[in-house]
């Protein structure tokens, strides 16, 4: 986009013969005015800044000659002058005088479209699980008609289905979201995260080895925002297993705590990128042992939402074997 629509064209004007007290005067009104030559040409702009840098003398005595700019410019590279010369506002010329571009113009119209690209991006994302929900649907009528030789493959499609779901309500999590906690006891609640992801291993040949603690332990949480965080740990542990190996998922019961303990092996995360795997669109997401995609959010989403459970998730990785641990 051009800088058009950023243009200041009602800036007042000031004679270069000016004073400092009629220059001070206009700047207390105005941010900037521009500076009229003897021929009556406008010839650049002066500013509080130019003011301030030098508070005595006619406006001849000051630095208005600064970077001319086109209306026809596009706004990032107007920015870039900006910041290259140091100057809050810029003089337009077309090729006379025409007005005045500002900073602060053009960061509030950078804001409304990264804003507006935010919610469109969101509407787009939104519309999206209709056609998932849809093809969940014919999943569920499918399971109902097949024989049982191809229950695995209707389960594999229910998987996907369920991820491609899971990743769009990730991309559309809202902060403001009320938290929904209630008394759940863990281990029963992990079984039935494990299960559900069974189809997913499934498609990898790995088989997943669980023992859970048989102490019972009853903690207050939102069980979909766990749920989500447990079963992006799993989903990170299979899409870095080898297929045909096996991943093992223990629990351990302490001074009224749960540790969950989810253990892969096939790739170890380097240790010049583990500061980095719980930061959003971090750079260390990498594709898994089958050439699986990343979108950087899966673990950090996990992150966050244990956390705002009042529970911790950390991690050890070394020698193509990693560990995560999930405390509550």
């Amino acid at each position: 986009m051009d800088i058009k629509k950023l243009i200041d064209r009602n800036c007042p004007f000031l004679g270069i013969l000016e004073d400092s007290k009629g220059v001070y005067e206009a700047l207390k009104k105005h941010p900037y005015i521009a500076v009229i030559d003897e021929e009556s040409v406008t010839t650049g702009i002066l500013t509080l800044t130019d003011f301030h840098n030098h508070p005595h003398g006619r406006i001849k005595d000051y630095q208005f000659n600064k970077p001319r700019i086109t209306s026809d410019q596009h706004i990032f590279e107007v920015f870039k002058i900006m910041k290259a010369s140091n100057e809050d506002y810029l003089p337009v010329f077309e090729p006379h005088f025409i007005g005045v571009i500002s900073l602060k113009a053009i960061a509030e119209h950078m804001f409304e479209s990264m804003v507006d690209t935010r919610d469109n991006i969101k509407y787009i994302i939104h519309d999206l699980k209709n056609p998932i929900a849809n093809m969940q649907g014919l999943v569920n009528l499918l399971d109902l008609h097949v024989a049982d030789e191809s229950k695995d493959l209707i389960s594999l499609l229910s998987v996907s289905c369920k991820l491609a779901n899971d990743r769009i309500d990730d991309l559309l999590w809202d902060d403001k979201r009320t938290i929904n906690r209630v008394p759940t006891e863990l281990n029963d609640f992990y079984l039935q995260c494990i299960n559900e992801q069974k189809g997913l291993a499934l498609m990898k040949d790995i088989t997943m080895m669980v023992r859970l603690s048989a102490t019972p332990v009853v903690k207050n949480i939102d069980q979909s925002l766990v749920k989500r965080a447990v079963q992006n740990v799993i989903h990170n542990a299979i899409k870095f297993s080898c297929p045909t190996s096996a991943i093992n998922i223990t629990s351990h019961a302490e001074d009224d705590h749960l540790t969950l303990k989810v253990i892969n092996g096939g790739m170890d995360i380097p240790e010049h990128l583990q500061p980095l795997i719980f930061t959003k669109n971090t750079h260390a997401q990498r594709p898994g042992t089958s050439g699986e995609s990343s979108n950087g959010l899966g673990l950090y989403i996990a992150k966050r939402f244990i956390e705002y459970n009042n529970g911790t998730i950390t991690f050890e990785s070394s020698n193509q074997i990693t560990r995560f641990y999930i405390r509550f």
